[in-house]
C-alpha cells in the first residue's frame, strides 16, 4: 500500500483532549473543550494552547492572562464536547455541562472538580499563527486527585484522533526502559 496525501494533518495528528476553564473579569466563568495543546518547557513548565481567534475564550484569556487546563476522563466526554461547541459569551457552560467549579490556588479562572488534574497557568506570550494563536503559559499550580497519586488508580486520558474521542490507558513501557530507565534525561 502506498501513501496518501491529505490536507488537514490535525485529524491523524493524536492531541490531548482538555478543558480550559477562564474568568473574564465580570461575570460567570467559562469553559471551552481544546485539543490543540502540550507542554514545550520543564524548567520552568510551560504549556501552550492554539486558541481559534474567534473563540469567546481568547478574548478572556488575552484581558485577564491567566486560564487552568482541566484534564477530564471519558465519563465527562460528552461535557467536554459541548463545551467545545457552545459559545460562553450568553451561556453559563460550566454548569449547563455539568460540573462543578471549585477556587484555585493561584489564579481566578477555577478548577473542574470532575478533572482529575487541573493546571493552573499565567499567559506568558501570544504568537499570532493565521486561524489560531499560541498562547504560551507558566505552570503556576498543578492539582491532581489523591486517589491517582496515592491510591493507585489509573489516570485515562482523553485522545482526539481523526475526529473521533479515544480513551487512552493501554499500558506499552515505561518512558526510558530503552536506556535501562536512566533516573535524569536532559
Amino acid at each position: 500500500m502506498g501513501k496518501i496525501s491529505q490536507k488537514d494533518p490535525t485529524q491523524w495528528f493524536p492531541m490531548p483532549a482538555v478543558l480550559i476553564t477562564s474568568q473574564p473579569k465580570e461575570g460567570s466563568a467559562n469553559i471551552m473543550g481544546l485539543g490543540y495543546i502540550g507542554f514545550s518547557c520543564w524548567d520552568p513548565p510551560i504549556l501552550y494552547l492554539g486558541m481559534n481567534t474567534a473563540r469567546y475564550s481568547t478574548e478572556v484569556i488575552k484581558t485577564t492572562e491567566e486560564f487552568v487546563v482541566n484534564v477530564p476522563e471519558p465519563n465527562y466526554v460528552l461535557n467536554m464536547d459541548y463545551c467545545g461547541f457552545v459559545s460562553g459569551i450568553n451561556n453559563d457552560k460550566i454548569t449547563e455541562a455539568g460540573f462543578t467549579p471549585l477556587k484555585a490556588s493561584i489564579v481566578s479562572a477555577p478548577l473542574i472538580k470532575e478533572c482529575p488534574l487541573n493546571i493552573e497557568c499565567k499567559l506568558k506570550k501570544i504568537i499570532p499563527l493565521g486561524s489560531h494563536e499560541m498562547f504560551i503559559g507558566e505552570v503556576v499550580a498543578t492539582h491532581v486527585d489523591e486517589e491517582y497519586v496515592n491510591g493507585g488508580k489509573q489516570f485515562v486520558p482523553i485522545i482526539l484522533l481523526s475526529r473521533k474521542y479515544l480513551a487512552l490507558k493501554e499500558f506499552i513501557c515505561n518512558f526510558g526502559e530503552s536506556a535501562g530507565n536512566p533516573p535524569d534525561i536532559e
